[in-house]
């Protein structure tokens, strides 16, 4: 229902000025309103009439700033990351603390690889250490007994890879983008990361399908300027195939 008009006159539009109107009349405040008409119900803004104007006294929200990348939130992707990878080879994989992960006895076959990272906004390194019967045991391919050492080497670089894919894949909703270099493998027994003492690296420690492992990522960046975009990139999800 719509309340008639005050002074016999109807509201008029100002020339030239969309969605402004005047009335005539004494100045009075105008609570929410709901019209029915018979159609859907909408519920009208609060406005109050000043001077003959309509104002809009609706409160007015300023929008939080986004999120800034800092290490906590680093930290916490890079652990997401690791974890759904291991997820989509129906591995178990679970965080642990560095602190819970003694060295094996006797010192056991370790691999690991190394790839780094350059972009504009940040610059580093990602490093992937396991046993080597975890990495064997994640062969996506028939192990050949010829070349067995080869492959898992292969797939150990090709593992870190993928985990820095998936990193750089969710840094793009920080507007973040860099190039990926190419995996270079190490064996030992036992290995231990050690980060220089001016780096800021992030070290986390997990445990999957009973064996445990490392990844460290040493990099830097300026944590103020890097903040998440209101209108991220679409990416594919890990794993799809795009056909070009």
């Amino acid at each position: 229902m719509r309340s008639r008009p005050q002074g016999g006159q109807g509201p008029s539009r100002a020339a030239g000025t969309p969605g402004l109107t005047i009335r005539t009349g004494r100045a009075r405040s105008a609570r929410p309103r709901v019209d029915g008409g018979g159609g859907p119900l909408k519920v009208q803004r609060p406005t109050a009439v000043v001077d003959g104007v309509n104002v809009d006294t609706a409160p007015v929200t300023t929008p939080s700033p986004p999120p800034t990348l800092d290490r906590d939130v680093l930290r916490e992707t890079l652990s997401e990351v690791v974890r759904e990878f291991f997820d989509s080879y129906s591995v178990p994989c679970a965080a642990r603390s560095l602190t819970d992960l003694p060295p094996p006895a006797p010192p056991r076959a370790e691999l690991g690889s190394i790839i780094s990272l350059r972009g504009k906004s940040i610059g580093g390194g990602l490093a992937f250490v396991a046993p080597v019967d975890l990495i064997a045991r994640l062969l996506p391919v028939p192990r050949r007994v010829e070349k067995a050492d080869q492959q898992v080497r292969d797939w150990c670089g090709e593992i870190t890879n993928q985990l820095l894919g998936r990193l750089k894949n969710k840094l793009a909703a920080y507007s973040l983008d860099f190039e990926v270099g190419t995996p270079v493998c190490f064996f030992g027994r036992s290995i231990r990361l050690v980060f220089l003492p001016d780096a800021e690296g992030i070290s986390l420690g997990f445990e999957a399908a009973s064996y445990d492992m490392r990844v460290h990522l040493d990099c830097t960046f300026e944590p103020a300027a890097i903040r998440a975009t209101t209108d991220p990139p679409r990416i594919a999800a890990e794993g799809d195939f795009i056909l070009f």
